[in-house]
């Protein structure tokens, strides 16, 4: 069951947590979660740290499917009220990479309250469809009141290589 509780203690200029991808705990990022499914389906894709291939610092995320009924999920969750203050204006970069790609996939990220119901803010960076070097992408979005939380999903489905780094959250 993926995880709703929002994260907090962190200052804007940490958020996200560990969005560089260095550190790491178990099967996922410091700070991140492998999502291991939703709503009865198993989410059983793989996310790794690659020291070889990344944009700066020592790693980067990795994120793979070989079928295509794979899924791989990487999220973390951002407090409103501490990072996020509602009805100001933030913006989402991150440095992306594709070794290869099936179909479209995305960063998504999303407002939301604690029942999961979502409150408009939000929005997606598209992984590159070619294979090619780093580029960033980046979208911005406002926070609407009522919000409790900001979820951010690194989803990949179906086969495809892709490399997430310097994840960055400012206003």
């Amino acid at each position: 069951v993926p995880h709703f509780v929002p994260s907090s203690g962190f200052d804007l200029g940490s958020a996200p947590r560990n969005g560089a991808f260095e550190s790491w705990t178990g099967e996922a990022p410091e700070g991140w979660e492998k999502v291991a499914g939703w709503q009865g389906k198993t989410f059983s894709g793989r996310c790794t740290r690659d020291d070889q291939v990344k944009h700066g610092g020592v790693a980067s995320l990795r994120l793979e499917n070989q079928q295509e009924s794979e899924v791989v999920q990487v999220s973390q969750n951002l407090s409103v009220g501490a990072p996020l203050i509602a009805g100001k204006r933030y913006r989402l970069s991150a440095w992306v990479k594709t070794g290869h790609l099936d179909k479209p996939n995305q960063i998504g990220f999303a407002t939301l309250t604690t029942d999961l119901k979502g409150t408009g803010g939000g929005g997606s960076i598209a992984f590159p469809a070619q294979a090619g070097d780093w580029t960033r992408g980046q979208a911005e979005f406002t926070v609407p009141e009522g919000s409790d939380f900001l979820r951010i999903m690194i989803h990949v489905q179906g086969p495809a290589q892709v490399w997430v780094d310097d994840m960055l959250l400012e206003e």
